[in-house]
């Protein structure tokens, strides 16, 4: 049997996790929860149900806003309660419709003594309750090993429970919260770009690549042009094409159109044949092409009627 301590229970050393605030309370109350567990819970289950019990304890105190308005020993009671009717055994299925339907109810019997010893029941739900044991055998049973754990905690002797049960619940009560002691500070974030074991830049750095000013290219979709593919860089960029060859603004290309031919003596006259589409465009304009001389039909027509006979030649100076 472990020596009763002599360290205080306080609500910051339950917060924080201090050992000796811990143990004391193992020390002081570990007993008497142990003795509700044992029965209530299930065979085998009743150092379960006391660690969950402390747990519950602990779980509560590091939530309030002002754990020291707390009632620790209606708080301890009351998870006592619910922990041990989380172990509580079972009743086995039952068979028949109307068992089936009353057996739905067997279930939460455990809970539902256990809030009606807090107090948490309302009315309805107790004659409900009280209905239900007058009826099932299994339930009357379990009603009555609650009622033995109440006066089992409160009748519990003062002293501190075994030692490998008081190491259980330790434990218990160590896991439920963080640990002021276990605590560790928070490192400090490393600056951008600053080299931590000396092989390389630190996590969030700039990492060199594709996307870094002066990184190469990659094939993938959305790189700019190359440096061919760009104007004034190695080769002259080509202007978009509206045709065949012929660009959207400005004369057409030398390979993309017949050579401009000299005029002919036909042409002088105003009477040249009619040439290929395509060509008349960069031809040299003729006389005959110029305001105020007469077409080269038109011209023809003219001569051959005699009407043109005293009219200066096409061509030729007034």
């Amino acid at each position: 049997m472990a020596p009763t301590p002599t360290a205080a229970v306080t609500a910051q050393g339950i917060r924080d996790g201090d050992r000796a605030a811990l143990g004391a309370l193992v020390a002081r109350r570990g007993t008497a929860v142990l003795a509700y567990c044992d029965r209530v819970a299930a065979p085998g289950r009743a150092l379960e149900a006391a660690g969950e019990a402390f747990a519950r304890f602990r779980r509560e105190v590091v939530a309030a806003a002002e754990p020291r308005a707390l009632d620790p020993e209606a708080l301890l009671l009351g998870g006592t309660r619910r922990a041990a009717a989380a172990c509580a055994p079972r009743p086995t299925a039952p068979r028949g419709a109307l068992a089936r339907r009353r057996g739905t109810t067997c279930v939460l019997v455990p809970e539902l003594l256990a809030a009606r010893a807090a107090g948490d029941l309302t009315a309805a739900d107790r004659m409900r309750l009280a209905r239900h044991l007058e009826r099932c055998e299994d339930c009357r049973a379990a009603e009555t090993r609650f009622a033995e754990g109440e006066r089992a905690y409160h009748d519990a002797p003062d002293v501190p429970p075994p030692d490998p049960a008081a190491g259980g619940l330790l434990a218990a009560l160590r896991a439920a919260a963080p640990n002021a002691d276990e605590r560790r500070p928070a490192p400090r974030p490393e600056p951008v770009g600053a080299v931590t074991n000396g092989n390389g830049p630190a996590a969030g750095a700039p990492q060199p690549g594709a996307d870094q000013p002066g990184a190469p290219w990659t094939a993938a979709a959305g790189a700019p042009p190359t440096t061919a593919d760009q104007p004034g860089a190695g080769r002259t960029a080509q202007p978009p094409t509206t045709g065949a060859g012929s660009p959207a603004t400005g004369p057409a290309m030398a390979a993309d159109q017949p050579a401009a031919q000299p005029p002919t003596a036909a042409d002088q006259r105003g009477d040249r044949p009619p040439t290929a589409a395509g060509s008349l465009a960069a031809a040299p304009s003729t006389p005959a092409d110029q305001p105020g001389a007469p077409t080269t039909a038109a011209g023809d027509a003219a001569r051959r009627a005699g009407a043109g006979a005293s009219a200066p030649a096409a061509g030729t100076p007034g």
